[in-house]
């Protein structure tokens, strides 16, 4: 090969090679984050667990510190007291009528609020967090994204050693019509759906007590105060 031509191989190549990893990589603006506080805190005295404080920051501040670097947009599913998060200044998603509660509900709401939303930018897909979940290793997002981008599916969730995660998962926007069937059927969690779904599992370890602990009661946030005080 003479020198021109390896010369031209090599732009060619690079520039092919440019343009597949920007196929295969999904970008912030194509991910819109929903975090999920739809539920009733019962075994928390019926607070709102997103605004509990926790070290300095309520743990809705923990999850968004964590994460708005790596999203276009919020969104936040809750069906109560709604006024407490009026000054956040995300939209604010309540469950569609006529259907189990649950965090099942609380997407489907999401993606038919996005379909049908002619002020937001619509994203690819959809990041879900929980809203009682403040810590989570730092690229779980981007390696969630990474998965997706790979070998696009349905959705991508998180299994953190043998425990699986259905909450920390990103979903394609094409999934609605899915989740709307399981919906009719009865189901209420993305666990319960899993196999009906063309999905993907991305396996992480935790990298300490405090990434991925579910704070339900009032034991688990001070068990969580103390994991922090001890960092």
């Amino acid at each position: 090969m003479n020198r021109y031509l390896s010369k031209h191989f090599k732009v060619t190549y690079s520039a092919v090679f440019n343009h597949l990893l920007d196929i295969m990589t999904i970008s912030n603006e194509q991910l819109t984050g929903l975090i999920l506080a739809g539920g009733m805190g019962s075994r928390m005295g019926y607070a709102e667990k997103p605004l509990l404080k926790l070290g300095n920051k309520t743990i809705l501040q923990w999850i968004f510190s964590k994460s708005e670097n790596q999203v276009g947009q919020f969104l936040i599913s809750l069906n109560r007291n709604q006024d407490k998060y009026k000054s956040i200044g995300c939209p604010l998603i309540p469950d569609i009528d006529g259907y189990k509660s649950g965090p099942l509900i609380g997407i489907y709401s999401a993606l038919e609020f996005l379909s049908q939303s002619t002020e937001l930018k619509v994203p690819h897909y959809l990041l879900c967090l929980p809203g009682d979940v403040p810590f989570f290793p730092n690229d779980l997002i981007t390696q969630l994204s990474n998965e997706m981008a790979s070998s696009p599916c349905d959705v991508v969730m998180t299994k953190c050693d043998s425990q699986l995660q259905p909450l920390f998962s990103l979903w394609a926007l094409s999934t609605k019509q899915k989740i709307k069937k399981a919906l009719e059927n009865g189901y209420y969690g993305p666990k319960q759906m899993l196999s009906k779904l063309d999905h993907k599992l991305l396996y992480v370890e935790a990298q300490s007590a405090l990434q991925f602990f579910n704070i339900n009661t009032v034991k688990d946030m001070k068990i969580a105060q103390k994991l922090i005080n001890d960092l």
